[in-house]
């Protein structure tokens, strides 16, 4: 995978990152978590029906529409939500 430093800091909600497969995830006692219990998110789309959204809740066990909150709110959000933690290698400027 590859790395990009940032050079200038940028504010979370200007960064866009689409990674093409899952990172190797490691749990909070840095025991490595096992890839089939990951995956991405399902974005479910906001013109569903209220029983579709249901069925897809009852599958998934959560329901994301994605664009129901603007993405600038939710990265302000987790900017201020998640402390820097270099331990865990989280990282938001």
């Amino acid at each position: 995978m590859a790395t990009t430093t940032q050079t200038a800091p940028v504010s979370a909600h200007e960064l866009h990152i689409e990674p093409r497969q899952l990172p190797k995830l490691r749990s909070n006692q840095g025991s490595p978590v096992d890839p089939s219990s990951t995956g991405w998110l399902r974005p479910t789309l906001a013109s569903r029906s209220l029983e579709e959204m249901r069925k897809r809740f009852d599958e998934d066990g959560y329901i994301w529409v994605k664009g129901l909150i603007p993405r600038e709110v939710v990265l302000d959000m987790r900017q201020q939500y998640f402390p820097v933690s270099p331990s865990f290698g989280l990282e938001i400027s």
